[in-house]
């Protein structure tokens, strides 16, 4: 073979599978006419608006884009459990996982190449509709090195959902349990890290603004005094400590690549996570990690998804069952 061939069988082996069924081509073609009908329902907008006012205002463009982003987003939520969860318990059904396992692959190449398999078929889904993405350089403010962070954030973050489906396709033993575990799983990371940050970012506002409030009573200040009294500290309790709740959840790290480019309405101006400065005036803006928010956020996913692989490897370890297994016979 050629010295750029497939190296993991299992992965050449549902490539080709992959490429030699219809459905990855549907899916392809209605995943970009769901892209493309939005991308050019904007752009008919913007046609429409500049017959009817006299002049063209691209200033929705970058809504457009939050638009696409977001909606192939989303998309990936629904498709990538779906596509993982049975990737596993699938050949256990089959009864065709013994065989794998009996051959020279080890349980971490076959998770391996069962996890490439199906980040390959999504980043076609993905590289297909960078067209529609590339729209918004008619805006300006975006070039091609943002258009390819978005694509690759993207993919980390699907790489992050595929480990999960993986994960619990190789600890259960039917493809339905799988399935319902990778969507409770899905479901739970990108909501409750995120209600977490909200939650924990309010309660700590209202405690310090109350024991500053009670600071500054008790030294004879109103608290509408303009200035921070010298030896009255603002903050008590740590304002960052809800950061690390948004960190880990998917939706902020798409919004911060997304926006990179900013946007305002009336008076108000953000750019990437900036805005939870807005929101928490004790997240003052211009901290050091609103400008490394993605590398953190990126590194966390990434840190994530190799865990999760590890531990699919370790669920399809046969030494691992055969252990167990002698310990149960033993204890008799």
């Amino acid at each position: 073979m050629s010295k750029f061939s497939i190296k993991n069988a299992v992965l050449y082996k549902d490539m080709t599978l992959d490429m030699k069924k219809g459905k990855i081509f549907a899916l392809i073609l209605v995943f970009n006419l769901m892209v493309g009908m939005i991308a050019f329902t904007f752009l008919g907008g913007i046609t429409l608006g500049g017959i009817t006012s006299g002049k063209v205002s691209y200033a929705v463009m970058p809504f457009m884009l939050y638009t696409l982003v977001f909606l192939e987003y989303g998309i990936m939520i629904m498709v990538v459990p779906a596509l993982t969860a049975g990737v596993i318990s699938l050949e256990k059904e089959r009864q065709t996982l013994e065989v794998l396992l009996t051959t020279r692959l080890t349980p971490w190449e076959i998770v391996w190449g069962k996890f490439w398999s199906v980040i390959n078929m999504v980043g076609l889904l993905v590289l297909s509709s960078v067209p529609f993405l590339a729209l918004v350089f008619m805006y300006g403010g975006i070039n091609i090195i943002h258009l390819l962070l978005i694509v690759a954030v993207f993919m980390v973050i699907t790489m992050y959902t595929a480990a999960m489906g993986i994960m619990w396709s190789s600890i259960l033993k039917n493809t339905m349990g799988s399935v319902i575990m990778s969507y409770i799983t899905v479901f739970f990371s990108r909501t409750v890290f995120l209600s977490l940050g909200i939650g924990v970012s309010g309660v700590i506002a209202a405690i310090d603004e109350a024991i500053y409030m009670n600071m500054l009573n008790a030294a004879g200040y109103s608290y509408y005094y303009s200035q921070t009294p010298s030896g009255i500290p603002q903050y008590i309790i740590p304002p960052e400590i809800g950061i690390p709740f948004f960190l880990l959840s998917p939706e902020c790290t798409m919004w911060d690549v997304a926006n990179r480019m900013g946007f305002q309405i009336g008076t108000w101006s953000t750019r990437g996570m900036d805005f939870l400065g807005e929101i928490y005036p004790h997240l003052s803006s211009g901290k050091w990690y609103w400008y490394l928010w993605t590398p953190i956020s990126v590194g966390l996913f990434l840190l994530l998804t190799w865990g999760m692989l590890k531990i699919s490897a370790f669920a399809l370890n046969p030494v691992k069952k055969k252990g167990k297994k002698n310990k149960k016979s033993k204890s008799k």
